[in-house]
């Protein structure tokens, strides 16, 4: 009797997992949480990425010269090709001028700094997480400057440590812990960070 009991429970439940695996609910849900650990990594090889730096957030820095380092790979939820200068120009080094690659995002030193992600054909759910960093001595974040005409970038990187080297093809590793964050708080619908897909997509 309980063997009856034990292979109808059984029965049961794998028609219960099937008719699961068809609902769309489940089956979005699902790829939410798969794009989530995705998003947790990076992982890209890189031209034009000359020297090393480590970044943590905002802090850190190294010796770059990276202002027209492009990439493929995955970073901050984008597979595909990515750029770490958007164009835009530091403007705070009065000596130097602007078309200088010491004057781009993506310059590093021993005073300033930076780095940046810009995607290339950016899906949906990646398209407002483009960022830029610069940092003053590897610990300060120099932000914006208000109704001012420079072009200063600024800190609105997400919590992750990441790391480059480089001699021209380089390669990068990351660890998000803002997607760690949101994978973990995921699991209860919660979508903090705005990126899941949902049933209007």
């Amino acid at each position: 009797m309980k063997i009856v009991k034990i292979k109808s429970f059984l029965i049961f439940k794998l028609f219960l997992i099937l008719f699961l695996i068809q609902c769309e609910s489940v089956k979005r849900y699902s790829r939410n949480r798969i794009h989530d650990t995705a998003d947790l990594f990076t992982i890209g090889i890189e031209r034009g990425n000359i020297g090393a730096n480590f970044f943590f957030w905002c802090l850190g820095g190294g010796l770059t010269i990276s202002s027209r380092t492009s990439g493929i790979g995955m970073r901050d939820g984008h597979f595909g090709i990515y750029e770490i200068n958007d164009n835009s120009t530091l403007d705070i080094f009065p000596l130097v001028r602007k078309d200088s690659p010491a004057n781009k995002i993506g310059i590093s030193n021993i005073l300033i700094n930076s780095s940046g992600h810009k995607q290339l054909h950016p899906q949906e759910r990646t398209k407002e997480k483009d960022y830029q960093i610069v940092n003053f001595l590897t610990i300060f974040p120099i932000p914006p400057i208000p109704e001012s005409k420079r072009k200063v970038a600024y800190c609105n990187s997400p919590v992750k440590i990441e790391g480059s080297l480089g001699l021209y093809f380089g390669v990068r590793f990351g660890f998000n812990l803002g997607e760690l964050l949101d994978l973990i708080v995921g699991y209860s619908t919660l979508d903090i960070l705005n990126d899941d897909e949902t049933d209007q997509n």
